[in-house]
């Protein structure tokens, strides 16, 4: 919240762009039990996973977007973990259970910080971030994914970039 209240025209680019859900299950295991790859996609409730870890700790990454990523948050973290044991068995055989060791469920759409992934346009806010990456005078300045124009949205490429678009914006008021 901000108070001062936003201007109507600000508010209501923020209130235009809609949050995305995504939930991610890290697994670690003891040692590597698949093939080099750089992502798997699949047909299973965790739609892609990659290798995110070091030799020394190995970590699968599975990622699910939209509403299967709240359906394998409603799972709970153990029921995840169990559910991307076996799509991953299925895959990769039954190397996966012995050499797993622990794993984690983040799902965005509960964390306190974000309340979400990352932003998307729905139909009929095309000019949102236009309207959400303006600065207001020259002492408040917007940046993250979601005020990015040039196509950078829903990455971290994006949010940089706009972080770098905010201080060149600062800076130019001096």
């Amino acid at each position: 919240r901000f108070l001062p209240a936003l201007p109507e025209v600000k508010q209501q680019a923020i209130d235009r762009l809609a949050m995305g859900h995504v939930t991610k299950l890290a697994l670690h295991f003891n040692r590597s039990v698949w093939p080099e790859f750089t992502s798997l996609r699949t047909d299973g409730f965790v739609l892609t996973w990659w290798p995110a870890g070091t030799d020394a700790a190995p970590v699968l990454m599975g990622y699910t977007g939209g509403p299967a990523a709240l359906e394998l948050a409603a799972l709970g973290q153990e029921r995840a973990i169990e559910q991307g044991l076996q799509e991953l068995s299925q895959i990769l055989g039954d190397d996966v259970r012995s050499a797993f060791v622990a794993g984690r469920l983040v799902d965005w759409s509960t964390d306190p910080w974000s309340l979400g992934a990352y932003t998307y346009t729905p139909i009929g806010a095309g000019q949102a971030r236009a309207d959400l990456a303006a600065p207001l005078a020259p002492t408040l300045f917007f940046a993250g994914e979601a005020t990015s124009t040039n196509g950078h949205v829903a990455t971290v490429h994006g949010a940089v970039e706009t972080g770098w678009r905010a201080a060149a914006e600062l800076l130019a008021t001096r």
